[in-house]
């Protein structure tokens, strides 16, 4: 009788240990689902930091001369492209000077009205600006 009872003894012993060790997977796949998903929203909180001066210029008005201080400020990291009643036209260009000259192709009217978009690629990544003349 005591060989059958520490059989049992041993026997509860193991399933016991099958239990825990299985719920220590179990914990592990969960843990593992909770950091992924943490990782992820801390990821778009960064984008989102990130993107915070370049989304103020999506889909609002401007004057011709906040669209004259974005392209200074962006056009070597991003595309900007304006278009206004004379011609569409991509920055950067040689001279700046241009879009203060009203002769030019390139003239930017400081009181014009503009409507900004931001521009994204299929990643969802902002690559530019474009402002539209109204």
């Amino acid at each position: 009788m005591e060989n059958s009872l520490a059989g049992l003894m041993m026997a509860a012993g193991t399933v016991v240990t099958c239990i825990i060790i299985s719920l220590g997977f179990f914990l592990a796949r969960e843990g593992k689902g909770l950091a992924l998903e943490a990782s992820n929203q801390m990821q778009e909180a960064r984008i989102a930091i990130s993107e915070q001066g370049e989304l103020r210029y999506d889909r609002v008005y401007l004057t011709g001369t906040q669209v004259i201080a974005a392209i200074k400020k962006y056009e070597t990291d991003h595309t900007v492209t304006v278009t206004t009643a004379k011609q569409t036209m991509q920055f950067p260009i040689r001279s700046m000077e241009q879009v203060y000259d009203p002769g030019s192709v390139f003239y930017i009217q400081p009181d014009g009205r503009f409507w900004s978009t931001v521009v994204r690629n299929g990643s969802g990544i902002i690559t530019g600006f474009q402002f539209v003349q109204k």
